[in-house]
């Protein structure tokens, strides 16, 4: 049985042990040091224009997205000479972790030598085991770590060290924790690099996004944010990198492994794949949407909504048609009243009614519409493991993975809000034909294309499309899923580039689609387009 954890609170600068004395403290002096004295220096990197050495790098990211698989690699090409040419002892501190359960088996997935991996061990006067409190402990982590000769310092979860006291939120508080290490890493040659999260809002500035004060940020010298697209692709960015040339993205994904235990069993772990650079940055994945373009695609879905339902619905069919599309009901609730949307009670619940007013609604109480594609009529039917990029001994660098490893997907990272409806509940309409096909419309081809070139999946796509601009997970969205389980394909990218190759479909920025009408159609065949 292992030994309590001792968390006795103590006074976070006194935290560590003082040898009793009798002498009076020193009294503390102030010099002026002529700037000519000071001995300049050149900034090393131990990963370029990602972790600068003699500073804290913070990895950032949302639970669940594999952060410490990332931090793992790190480590492991650290021990191994993958980083600087040459191996170099690390320091691992996890606490949210079994060390023999999960970091262990972990590191020799991710080929790291364990022999130079050190794991930290907290023993208290008392003899009981206990956790590193910093700063309190700032003068036995130094020691430590210059009897290990130890250059690289993990700390997974970078909070967890923090003293009790303190609090994550405070920037006092968390500059009392980070200056002191900061300081250590300039003092010892070493690098910090701690983990933190992400809250659960949205936005392009990560700084804004680390749980806790804006201090995290300011203080660490570069902070990779970690991301993940639609399709599941992990992409690392130095969205912070005060010292840094430029902005570096790198995309990966997460493999898994067998690796064998200790005591003659296996155990399955991540292993992370890193990709090539790409011009995608993690801070464009970390909102779903551009808030504009959210509130106008919300919009459309509930008056797409509404109409077909004669003008009004219970609000609790609303809320699922924009949860089907991946959207925050929030943004509904704010704008409703600008949409047009009144509200009222009644003995079923909440119902939500249209202003025949909105234009929406006077354009389908016409029978039809002109939203971008062609008018139609409105029936009431419907339809190999690669590494990071690292200095070599000239002092040149080099991006070590190979060109052929390219990410090709993975596990999809769970990026749902776990407040949302999760399994099937994201998924149950009212109409059997999904969320918002409520319009009815059926793809007005060009007259000179062939529709019986046409397979299911396209025309159900195109007739998808017909309403306004979707990127693919609002198009999923669309459908239920027994009927994507019937288009036989995990993705839609594909089918969506074909149709765009085919003049059929459009691809606007940020990754949305659109309908291509008759006329765009015929211009660009042409133009030889």
């Amino acid at each position: 049985m292992s030994e309590p954890i001792d968390n006795t609170p103590m006074n976070p600068a006194t935290s560590a042990p003082q040898p009793p004395t009798t002498e009076l403290a020193p009294k503390r002096r102030i010099d002026l040091i002529p700037a000519s004295q000071i001995k300049s220096e050149h900034l090393d990197w131990l990963i370029p224009n990602w972790v600068p050495h003699r500073s804290i790098t913070l990895l950032a990211g949302r639970e669940g997205l594999g952060k410490s698989t990332i931090a793992s690699n790190i480590a492991a090409q650290a021990t191994t000479g993958g980083l600087t040419g040459k191996p170099i002892n690390v320091a691992y501190v996890a606490t949210e972790d079994s060390l023999s359960i999960t970091v262990k088996p972990r590191l020799v997935a991710a080929g790291a030598d364990l022999n130079r991996v050190r794991l930290l061990n907290v023993t208290t006067d008392a003899g009981r085991t206990g956790a590193l409190s910093l700063p309190g402990d700032i003068h036995l982590l130094a020691d430590a770590l210059k009897t290990n000769d130890v250059k690289l310092v993990i700390l997974d979860a970078a909070k967890s060290a923090m003293h009790s006291s303190l609090d994550g939120y405070r920037d006092d508080d968390v500059r009392q924790f980070l200056e002191p290490l900061a300081s250590l890493c300039d003092d010892l040659d070493i690098v910090v690099i701690g983990l933190v999260h992400f809250g659960k809002r949205e936005s392009t500035d990560p700084g804004k996004l680390i749980l806790g004060s804006i201090a995290w940020s300011q203080i660490a010298r570069s902070v990779l944010s970690v991301a993940v697209d639609d399709e599941g692709t992990i992409v690392v960015t130095n969205t912070k990198g005060n010292l840094a040339p430029k902005q570096v993205s790198r995309e990966a994904r997460i493999e898994s492994v067998t690796v064998d235990t200790d005591d003659d069993k296996a155990t399955e772990v991540g292993r992370i794949v890193w990709g090539n650079e790409t011009n995608r940055s993690a801070s464009d994945l970390l909102v779903s949407h551009d808030d504009d373009d959210d509130r106008s695609e919300a919009e459309l879905i509930v008056v797409d909504f509404l109409t077909s339902q004669g003008g009004s619905a219970p609000a609790n069919d609303v809320r699922k048609q924009i949860m089907a599309a991946g959207l925050t009901w929030k943004t509904v609730q704010n704008n409703r009243k600008r949409w047009g949307v009144n509200t009222t009670q009644r003995e079923g619940g909440w119902v939500w009614t249209l202003e025949q007013a909105h234009p929406e609604a006077m354009s389908r109480a016409r029978g039809s519409r002109d939203v971008g594609c062609e008018q139609v009529d409105t029936p009431k039917s419907r339809p190999e493991q690669g590494h990071i990029p690292h200095p070599t001994n000239d002092g040149t660098s080099r991006d070590v993975p190979d060109k052929a490893s390219q990410v090709t997907g993975g596990p999809r990272a769970n990026i749902d809000d776990p407040t949302d409806p999760t399994g099937d509940d994201q998924h149950k309409q009212d109409d059997p034909t999904g969320s918002f096909l409520q319009s009815g419309h059926d793809y007005a081809h060009d007259p000179t294309d062939d529709p019986a070139g046409l397979s299911d999946t396209e025309q159900a796509i195109l007739s998808a499309l017909c309403g306004y601009p979707m990127n693919v997970r609002t198009l999923r969205g669309c459908f239920p899923q027994a009927q994507l389980a019937d288009f036989g394909v995990d993705d839609l990218t594909p089918v969506l580039d074909g149709l765009v190759h085919r003049g059929l479909a459009k691809e606007e920025p940020k990754g949305r689609y659109v309908l291509e009408s008759a006329q765009q159609h015929t211009a660009r065949r042409e133009q030889g387009q």
